[in-house]
């Protein structure tokens, strides 16, 4: 992830944090540039925090922001960790 990626991930998490309203999936699949299939998908999958009302699935603000925190920070860290660690043409750790 780029430097400009994650400013941009992380000036997303301010904003969600923000809002006053349990978010939709139309309109947290706007906020985050992917498709509301995939919003279901990860949501069902347990991949993005979310609960549902009445049948209806819904995103809590502060939830979404720390979880688009965490993910930066994942990929940071992997990023960091492969840099640390060299490996062999074969994969394994040297």
């Amino acid at each position: 992830m780029s430097q400009s990626e994650e400013l941009f991930d992380l000036a997303v998490a301010c904003h969600i944090e923000q809002m006053d309203h349990a978010l939709t999936v139309k309109e947290l699949a706007t906020l985050l540039s992917i498709s509301p299939p995939t919003i279901y998908s990860r949501a069902r999958s347990g991949l993005i925090p979310s609960y549902r009302i009445w049948g209806s699935v819904r995103f809590d603000p502060r939830a979404i922001a720390d979880w688009i925190r965490s993910q930066s920070i994942s990929v940071q860290g992997a990023v960091s960790e492969s840099l640390r660690r060299p490996e062999d043409v074969t994969g394994n750790r040297m």
